[in-house]
């Protein structure tokens, strides 16, 4: 019979989550205490990717005397995540396993099972893999599902106790600590019989983290208010917050027999296993002061400074100074405002401004030490040189100017709020490229390059506007309506780079060339080489070389013949990499969002829709490029339109097989580059509040039920799976690139809130 497998359906399901959560809460003239009780449990729209949690909170404030208070508040959550590997984390954007890539890929007239119910994994030797793929050349991903397994757990403690002691009347000294320990274990497991852990005959990982903070928090508050008009408030303080990680582990591949699945069985190699650790520690220290002063709630000045140390910056720069201040005008409240027939248009007008100066440490923990390693040499000790060290590292550093206003209309029922901002971010710690004679390694998390060290090298600013408009569109006591619409507009461009202003490329899963940060543009823009369409007479993909010259693409040519050729046939130096261009900015310009809030009946039914835009910005498509590419795996239905007859115009060229060149699978091409404007409809929330006769009844304070949907609907022209991900997370230097990756889900709530 014929086979018509749709792989989807093996891979994504719905899932179904719920969260409860119970609390209990009281007080007496001297005491206040809250107790809360939480169970989650939720199951993905991804097979087998389940999460589970249990958490207590205890919270509780002690009045000691007329002058003394104590309190504590103690978070415990227990955690359990299984996810199966979907290929959609930083640098798995080519994973062989990852099941966003292969529930598309795979072909449909292959099945997931033999007729046996044995899994469908051939024993030909497809693409030099032997029996480890399927029969349409790649991973079975049923198999992958249910064969491997990668867990974790956690315990988590967040605790804080404090003591506040009023010295007189106004002023409070106030001291907290604060205890942090996260203890992380991960285990993952992959088949020897199919997979990636095929070649190994199987191999298990395991790894212990602890995450372990403290933070001691000092303050000093007065606050006064003189002569009824004059409020002041200072606030002086010092704080200290230490950070250490520990994590270790080991790897053991080759199992004994297919009973095995832990790190404790059996293996027959890796013997003793192998091992990787990971130590670190930092300390910040911060000594803060603020203080504010209003007169009669018409003007408004604040000022602040701060002096912050890091622990890994050297000696002379481990510490910064920075501040700010504000200033606000409340217009509306002075008397000539109020006399003036301006306030029957705009009865409320605040102006204000600020400027601040603040740091980001944006340095590993050592990152300023030259570092060395230990290793063996044969049987040999022996010390590495493994990280060039810059003792003149400081503080990055952000100037931030903001200026606006707020107005109200109609005795405020509408708001309307306006914002100019602009931040100047300098002293970017980047990996400076360096002399090769100079002999230095890699080793820095911020890029490990070698022949590199790091510096206070970049700079780039943002700037734009920021709008918010609420208004109260209806009011009356059957039914009210209130809308907010937000719109931000942004500029990034960066100023500086290393010496001479080198470029800084990006890779995705360091195997394809997708983003440049390059002075005078947007930081991390989409890179990629220009094509202009298929040439009409042979269905050739046509590229353009970095000189601005067509070059035309076969794969399959005569004997001694080049596969490149110009426009006229003559032969041509290859396209590469070295031929991309930068696109445009893969930050988006322009965001925001439009949220209406609809109340029917007394408040008794309310209804939220919310609604989020987002734009000017280019995306790579990077899996159109996968699903175009003609080696041994599936197509999109794009292929239909391919390039088939002399004069048929198409973007799509002629098939030939083992094409990886010509749809953007060997470097990356502006042909799969699109613009990521969209519209969604991200929330949409109803509720009913149970009315008072039936809460009086059943002597509950207040019952009420909701349903809500999140990420009902997408407007976009973009092709891929969801124009907000990114499969190189929140990265800086590789932003919107759409590599195999797993969309947002749509998401269904029912829930009740029941107060007793």
């Amino acid at each position: 019979s014929m086979v018509d497998t749709k792989w989807f359906d093996y891979i994504y399901h719905t899932g179904i989550s719920h969260n409860n959560t119970l609390s209990i809460s009281g007080a007496t003239p001297t005491t206040s205490y809250y107790f809360s009780l939480g169970y989650t449990n939720q199951n993905g729209f991804i097979k087998k990717n389940e999460f589970e949690r249990t958490a207590i909170r205890f919270n509780i404030d002690q009045k000691i005397t007329n002058f003394l208070k104590v309190g504590a508040n103690i978070n415990y959550t227990k955690n359990y995540n299984q996810a199966p590997s979907t290929g959609s984390l930083p640098g798995e954007g080519f994973a062989s396993g990852g099941l966003a890539r292969l529930a598309f890929l795979t072909a449909p007239n292959v099945a997931p099972f033999n007729a046996d119910g044995t899994y469908n994994i051939t024993n030909s030797n497809n693409m030099g893999m032997g029996n480890n793929t399927s029969q349409s050349g790649i991973y079975n991903p049923v198999a992958i599902l249910e064969l491997n397994n990668f867990t974790s757990e956690s315990n988590h403690i967040l605790a804080t106790v404090f003591a506040e002691l009023e010295i007189i009347k106004g002023l409070t000294l106030k001291t907290t600590y604060a205890v942090d320990n996260n203890n992380v274990d991960a285990m993952s497991f992959l088949s020897n019989k199919h997979g990636d852990g095929f070649t190994n005959n199987g191999e298990v990982r395991n790894a212990n983290a602890k995450f372990k903070k403290w933070d001691w928090t000092n303050t000093l508050t007065y606050i006064k208010t003189i002569a009824e008009k004059n409020n002041i408030s200072v606030v002086g303080g010092i704080e200290e917050l230490y950070s250490k990680t520990d994590i270790w582990g080991g790897w053991r591949q080759d199992i004994a027999d297919d009973f095995f699945k832990t790190y404790q069985g059996n293996f027959l190699t890796n013997n003793p296993p192998t091992t990787y650790n990971f130590q670190t520690e930092n300390v910040f220290l911060s000594y803060f002061g603020r203080a504010t002063y209003d007169y009669n709630k018409k003007y408004f000045v604040t000022g602040s400074l701060r002096r912050d140390g890091f622990s890994g910056l050297s000696k002379g720069n481990k510490f910064g100074n920075f501040g700010g201040a504000s200033l606000g005008w409340a217009l509306s409240e002075e008397n000539f405002y109020k006399n003036s027939g301006i306030t029957k248009i705009i009865n409320s007008l605040k102006l204000r401004t600020s400027f601040g100066r603040v740091g980001n440490m944006g340095v590993p923990d050592f990152g300023s030490l030259s570092l060395y390693t230990s290793g063996l040499y044969g049987d040999a000790n022996t010390i590495v040189y493994s990280q060039a060290g810059n003792p003149t590292l400081k503080w990055e550093t952000s100037n931030k100017t903001d200026v606006g206003f707020n107005m109200g209309f109609l005795n405020d029922r509408l708001q309307f709020e306006v914002s100019y901002f602009k931040n100047n971010i300098n002293g970017l710690i980047l990996n400076a490229p360096q002399a090769p004679s100079k002999g230095l390694p890699g080793g820095s998390s911020l890029g490990n390059l070698a022949n590199s060290m790091l510096e206070n090298i970049g700079a780039m600013y943002n700037k734009g506007i920021e709008l918010s408009l609420t208004s109260v569109n209806i009011d009356k006591p059957d039914f009210s309506w209130t809308s907010n619409i937000n719109y931000s507009y942004i500029k990034n461009e960066v100023t500086a780079l290393a010496a001479g202003n080198a470029d800084i490329v990006g890779s995705t899963s360091t195997l394809e060339k997708t983003n440049i940060t390059r002075v005078g543009y947007s930081v991390g823009s989409i890179y990629a080489v220009l094509t202009a369409g298929v040439n009409p007479d042979n269905g050739q993909r046509i590229f353009v070389n970095k000189n601005g010259v067509k070059v035309q693409y076969s794969h399959v040519v005569p004997a001694g013949k080049s596969k490149w050729t110009y426009m006229d046939g003559s032969t041509a130096p290859a396209i590469s990499g070295g031929d991309a261009v930068l696109i445009g900015n893969a930050i988006p310009k322009w965001f925001g969002g439009f949220n209406n809030t609809f109340k029917f009946f007394k408040n008794t039914l309310d209804v939220n829709i919310g609604i989020t835009f987002s734009g000017g910005n280019y995306i790579y498509n990077g899996s159109k490029a996968g699903m175009r590419d003609q080696r041994y795996w599936n197509n999109s239905e794009e292929v239909m339109d391919r390039w088939t007859t002399s004069g048929q115009k198409t973007d799509i060229p002629r098939v030939v097989y083992g094409d990886n060149i010509s749809n953007g699978s060997a470097f990356a091409i502006s042909e799969n580059v699109e613009k990521g404007d969209f519209v969604k409809l991200k929330t949409l929330a109803v509720g009913y509040r149970v009315g008072e006769k039936f809460l009086t009844k059943t002597k509950m304070s207040s019952l009420r039920l909701y349903v809500q949907v999140s990420n009902l609907y997408t407007l976009t022209k973009y092709t891929g799976s969801d124009p907000e991900v990114s499969v190189n997370g929140n990265s800086n230097l590789t932003p919107g690139v759409d590599r195999n990756s797993v969309p947002q889900s749509r998401t269904f709530t029912f829930g009740l809130n029941l107060d007793i």
